[in-house]
């Protein structure tokens, strides 16, 4: 497990032989971190070999991972300049059944032996505790979830 922290809350945590490819785990967080803002718009990102260098895999992967941010224009290239957070509107994708993901949600908290009682009032505390101003609704992937869990087990 290789870990980023720098200064300006850009964290990545890459997890090595898994069956999310180092790219797709790149991308995953990287978008994360821009969709719920902890990277700002215009924020510059660190140089494809800079950040290479400091997570310890090929500067190619990094190079797609920012190729794949751009295309999906939540990063700008700038040649010679850097990597910058994109300053257009981000909007929320479209096409996600909420009913979907709940259910799915619900048969995974099931498998692992919570009651359908302790989910709720997880849900509730959680709802009440931090009344959220938005939700990032996250297309269900089974390597993203085993991403996820890792970094809230981390966090422990």
């Amino acid at each position: 497990m290789k870990e980023l922290r720098t200064n300006k809350g850009f964290d990545i945590v890459l997890s090595r032989g898994g069956a999310v490819s180092l790219n797709e785990q790149l991308v995953t967080q990287i978008s994360l971190q821009i969709v719920n803002g902890f990277l700002k718009p215009g924020d510059k990102l660190p140089s494809v070999r800079a950040l290479a260098r400091r997570l310890n895999i090929h500067h190619n992967t990094i190079s797609t991972a920012y190729g794949v941010l751009a295309a999906e224009n939540l990063v700008e290239v700038k040649h010679g300049s850097g990597v910058y957070v994109s300053k257009s509107n981000i909007t929320p994708s479209k096409g996600f059944d909420l009913d979907s993901l709940i259910r799915d949600f619900l048969d995974v908290a099931r498998k692992q032996g919570y009651s359908l009682q302790s989910i709720r009032e997880s849900v509730t505390k959680w709802l009440e505790k931090q009344p959220p101003d938005h939700l990032l609704i996250i297309e269900p992937a089974k390597d993203l979830q085993k991403i996820l869990t890792h970094e809230q087990q981390s966090k422990k």
